[in-house]
């Protein structure tokens, strides 16, 4: 049971029974002032007293309590949290209101015990106002208004907003949202024009309130404290690409006359056509993967453990965006040109690394990646995903990876052995004398050169004559797309580790049939019909009509240029993951290179990269040579 004590000094503050920790103050209107008191104001409270009031001590939040919790992983901002209205016994204390104007601050003495209290600051170099609100609970009033973060106790109006003016509550919800907004201009965009620095100040402040499971209002002087943090971020990042510039490069700060030169040589090499960016810098190779900008990424985005950008925000770095690499190249030039007359001078007040000077400098060498990132969309996304990885896997957040010795070849051929059981032991005995039921199934060959396919026994399992066909179990199916898909849904993997995705997965069962129906309507005409005419014709004793294979050609070329558009922004026909939609080109594919000589599949770069994917698997070269 809980018993109220009025404190004989102070009307309206009150403390739970012994067995609790928590101070609440009384509803006003529960209140009877002491006789003692004649003056209409208000008494004053000094909060700092009160939190430790009989020994008490209000519960401070730890700075970065808000900071490990990772953002939403699925790329959408949150939306507005509802707006609930909550009942509250505890009344607001009743505070002077201060109004700063451009002269002396004046006090002007709130009488109306009923209403809420508050103290309102008006800075005369900022629009901003700002409510104090002691009672805050982070959520919305009875008028269905969010509430306003808490100042502390020994905040002074005036000067740039920063989280130490607030509460340990408002503190660490904006350390949160702090680090936010710098994720978006590390890994978003370096130089936000102003409507998009509002929009995320907004959003930084609704995820930091999402995850302290509150309902504040983002105010004005809150918005102005969040848009500061992007130049902030900016100037913090220039030591580590000071950092790894003088790592990657050799640039040195020695004042010799040697140092001199090869600092002054060093900066006119690398300086000449963007060469600082290239893997190797003499010869121009491996564009935007030069080291210098994977030791950036660690150093200022995984340095910070559990709590760095790229792992809270991780949805903002993974892949690695153009825009990061532009802003680590316009960085990158204005470290260098420290040295520029060979001799370190940094940087001071004259040529500061502002959003002014480098805006321009940084929007070209962001067009450069755009023209990069599309000459092959496919490759340029798998190299920025892979710099996230390795930078993350530097950065020793997540637990080593465990190597197998099982390597992929010797994987194949287990996958191989186990494709024809079922694990059930009762029907896979070692000692089991049935040879066919052990390995799973029989084949019977048909011989086409023979007729055989047209054969009675034959055309009770395929009644159009061709094949394959199976039975299983009783179940008989023929054309053999039909007999995969089957193979695979009642024996294989469903999902991203098989070969066909999980028919619940809608998005990525319409891309399968996509890429199905691509190999069917566009490979398999063109390519079975130059099969026909220069493999299978010879073999029967009959002759090639070269205008048709001619014909075929023209026709399967155009194809593919359809193909290499595709693949060049993935890695598979339906996405980065194999399907047996790939391994349908595999029987016409092998036999129109290896039978008649065709080279079309090699042509075209990423075509090329597919076919010797898909082609060069082990289990396909084992479905060769049992040919």
């Amino acid at each position: 049971m809980e018993v109220e004590v009025e404190s004989e000094d102070e009307p309206g503050f009150t403390m739970a029974g012994a067995d609790d920790d928590t101070i609440r103050f009384a509803a006003v209107s529960t209140i009877t002032p002491m006789r003692t008191i004649t003056t209409s104001a208000p008494p004053h409270i000094d909060l700092t007293r009160i939190r430790r009031k009989n020994g008490k001590i209000v519960p401070i939040t730890p700075r970065n309590a808000y900071m490990s919790v990772p953002s939403s992983g699925n790329g959408s901002e949150h939306e507005e949290p509802n707006h609930s209205q909550e009942e509250t016994t505890a009344a607001n204390i009743i505070t002077p209101t201060i109004s700063r104007q451009a002269g002396p601050i004046q006090l002007f003495q709130t009488n109306n015990a009923s209403q809420q209290s508050s103290a309102t600051v008006t800075d005369a170099t900022d629009t901003t106002v700002t409510t104090i609100n002691n009672a805050n609970s982070g959520s919305a009033d009875s008028t269905g208004q969010r509430s306003t973060l808490s100042f502390s106790s020994d905040y002074k109006p005036g000067g740039k907003p920063k989280a130490e003016d607030y509460d340990s509550e408002g503190k660490a919800i904006l350390v949160r949202a702090c680090a936010y907004y710098e994720a978006k201009v590390l890994g978003v965009k370096g130089f936000p024009d102003s409507s998009t620095q509002i929009g995320w100040a907004r959003k930084a402040f609704r995820d930091a309130c999402r995850v302290a499971e509150k309902d504040y209002e983002c105010d004005k002087r809150i918005e102005r404290l969040l848009k500061g943090r992007g130049s902030r971020i900016r100037g913090d990042m220039l030591r580590f690409v000071e950092e790894a510039v003088m790592s990657t490069f050799g640039f040195t700060k020695d004042t010799s006359k040697k140092a001199k030169r090869q600092n002054l040589e060093l900066y006119d090499a690398l300086s000449d056509d963007m060469r600082f960016a290239f893997k190797d810098t003499t010869n121009c190779t491996g564009f935007a993967e030069n080291p210098v900008f994977q030791l950036i990424l660690r150093l200022a985005c995984f340095g910070q453990g559990h709590d760095s950008p790229g792992i809270v925000f991780a949805r903002f770095f993974d892949p690695v965006s153009l825009e990061t690499l532009a802003l680590f190249m316009t960085q990158i030039h204005h470290i260098m040109r420290q040295w520029s007359t060979g001799i370190y001078i940094r940087h001071g007040k004259t040529n500061p690394f502002s959003e002014t000077g480098y805006t321009a400098i940084h929007k070209k060498h962001l067009h450069e990646l755009q023209l990069w990132q599309e000459l092959n969309e496919y490759v340029v996304t798998q190299i920025r995903k892979r710099m996230y990885t390795r930078a993350r896997a530097k950065s020793g957040i997540d637990p080593p990876k465990i190597k197998s010795l099982i390597t992929g070849e010797l994987q194949d051929k287990i996958a191989q052995e186990l494709a024809g059981r079922t694990g059930d032991t009762e029907s896979e005995r070692e000692d089991d004398e049935n040879e066919e039921e052990e390995e799973g199934g029989q084949i019977d060959e048909v011989n086409l050169v023979k007729g055989e396919q047209r054969s009675e026994d034959h055309l009770k399992r395929q009644p159009f004559g061709v094949v394959p066909a199976i039975s299983d179990n009783g179940f008989e199916l023929f054309e053999s797309r039909a007999i995969c898909r089957y193979l695979v849904s009642k024996y294989g993997k469903l999902g991203p580790e098989g070969l066909m995705p999980d028919p619940h997965d809608v998005e990525a069962t319409a891309k399968f049939e996509q890429a199905a129906s691509i190999e069917n309507n566009n490979f398999d005409v063109a390519a079975g019909q130059i099969c026909l005419e220069a493999v299978v014709k010879p073999t029967r004793g009959g002759t090639t009509d070269a205008e048709r294979v001619k014909k075929y050609i023209a026709i399967l070329e155009s194809k593919l240029d359809g193909y290499e558009a595709i693949l060049s922004k993935q890695k598979y026909l339906a996405g980065d993951t194999l399907t047996i939609a790939d391994l349908f080109h595999l029987p016409f594919g092998t036999a129109i290179t290896e039978g008649a000589g065709y080279e079309g599949l090699l042509k075209r770069p990423n075509v090329a990269r597919w076919w010797k994917d898909i082609s060069s698997r082990p289990t396909w070269q084992a479905v060769k040579l049992s040919a």
